[in-house]
């Protein structure tokens, strides 16, 4: 049984896949089962792919009717059995070295699943500043329990660019489809379950940014979606919510954090903000107070959920809480 199984789900995607496909022949880790599981292509994707099996004997092709990348990757994950499972996206590319200091890194660190370092492959006119900020954002996720901490942000893991132990996949079964994110909730699911994250800090993987991108064309992947799942799994990443929760941010984001969790049967204390134009008057039917008022607000083991979606602002308010002493991912988390 090989010790890495790399699962590359394809839809027409004939003019990428095979760059895709020798980045995996080309590993410096050889110990490999690459398969890819086809979704029913209609255009030379599975042409592309048999060229490459012939010529390598660790390459398969599993070929499905279309059912979209969940049933994929699920059809996949059962046609593999190997102890450590590697995903990689048809229009995306790795270095060499990309499995060989990834199952270093589990080895070294006892941890189940990581992704690494990533550069943009962005398409001009059409890659906007948000996709960049963001990819400086997750690379910036490399302390320990940095991206636990930032889980209730937004994806905190580049999907193409994983390695997880099957044992840890275990725990949660595979995909599940939805109105929302579909790889942002399997991330949600494995923390949940107890599984611990961590990030190569090496630049290891190329992430394009084509046209067809399903986060830019499937509705799915909105904003309503991502607060959802973020209400939905908000306690069971952070259970000391509980015993109280404050939002820090009655603005658009978290007010519609705080609808969700009422929906969801969820209670919120109340608000805190800076602007004054808000403190003192109420949100939701609920109070907002002055942020300098919070030693006395947070009840003691409760938690202060930061929804705040500036990225500076989150800087400086993360500044002021570690100046009151307290501790990201015990006493306080952000979820924008």
């Amino acid at each position: 049984m090989p010790l890495v199984s790399v699962i590359l789900p394809v839809y027409n995607a004939q003019g990428s896949v095979g760059a895709a496909l020798d980045c995996l022949r080309a590993q410096t880790l050889a110990d490999l089962d690459i398969l890819v599981a086809d979704d029913g292509s209609t255009d030379g994707s599975a042409l592309e792919v048999q060229r490459r099996v012939e010529a390598d004997p660790r390459v398969r092709l599993l070929r499905l009717p279309h059912r979209g990348v969940v049933g994929t990757m699920n059809a996949g994950l059962a046609a593999t059995d190997s102890a450590l499972v590697a995903r990689m996206d048809a229009d995306d590319l790795c270095a060499p070295q990309r499995l060989a200091r990834q199952v270093e890194f589990l080895a070294a660190t006892g941890l189940d699943l990581c992704d690494s370092l990533v550069t943009l492959g962005a398409t001009p006119g059409l890659t906007g500043q948000g996709m960049h900020d963001y990819v400086d954002w997750l690379n910036s996720l490399t302390a320990p329990g940095a991206m636990h901490h930032a889980i209730l942000q937004e994806s905190p893991v580049v999907q193409p660019a994983t390695l997880v132990t099957r044992a840890a996949l275990a725990r949660i079964g595979g995909y599940e489809d939805g109105p929302f994110p579909e790889d942002y909730q399997f991330w949600l699911r494995l923390a949940a379950a107890g599984v611990r994250f961590g990030k190569v800090p090496e630049y290891l993987f190329t992430w394009n940014d084509p046209p067809g991108r399903l986060t830019r064309t499937d509705a799915r992947y909105g904003r309503p979606g991502f607060v959802e799942l973020r209400a939905r799994y908000l306690f069971e990443l952070f259970p000391q919510a509980a015993r109280g929760l404050l939002v820090w941010g009655a603005g658009r984001d978290g007010r519609a954090l705080a609808r969700e969790l009422a929906h969801q049967g969820r209670a919120v204390l109340g608000f805190v903000d800076v602007d004054p134009a808000k403190v003192g008057h109420r949100a939701l039917g609920l109070p907002v107070d002055d942020y300098r008022r919070l030693p006395y607000l947070l009840p003691p083991e409760g938690l202060l959920l930061v929804a705040v979606g500036i990225p500076a602002v989150r800087q400086q308010i993360r500044q002021h809480l570690r100046d009151l002493r307290l501790e990201e991912g015990r006493h306080f988390a952000f979820a924008v």
